[in-house]
């Protein structure tokens, strides 16, 4: 999940926030189609290394992009608040994970997954055609 950090900041930079957002999307809705596909050892795997990929993907990019719109001087302040804000929305996300999971099952948990993805894809189509 960090390792491809010291190869996305350089994807980033030579191809751009939104594309590497659009790859980010791409392989996380490819880690949720794999969860849906089935719950083999091979499949897990195959999940996970697209869920890191994808993850990394998107942290990169969107923070990337976070700190182009701030003057330089806000820079480092948003940036600190971003990070405190995602790492504190991960960790409940983390402690629900599991309530989640009895409630609505590993499909259901997959469904609402791309349900969020592809709402994430919409924004980015609209911000992509309003520029």
């Amino acid at each position: 999940m960090y390792g491809p950090a010291f190869f996305t900041a350089i994807l980033v930079s030579g191809f751009g926030e939104v594309p590497m957002l659009a790859i980010g999307i791409a392989a996380t809705e490819g880690c949720a189609l794999l969860g849906l596909s089935g719950t083999s050892l091979p499949l897990f795997w195959a999940a996970l290394t697209l869920l890191g990929l994808g993850w990394n993907a998107l942290f990169v990019a969107a923070t990337s992009l976070l700190t182009r719109t701030y003057r330089p001087e806000e820079r480092f302040r948003v940036e600190t608040a971003n990070d405190v804000l995602l790492f504190g929305v991960m960790a409940v996300a983390s402690l629900g994970a599991g309530p989640l999971l009895a409630a609505v099952g590993w499909n259901g948990l997959n469904l609402i997954s791309l349900a969020m993805l592809a709402g994430l894809a919409a924004i980015l189509l609209l911000r992509v055609r309003r520029s």
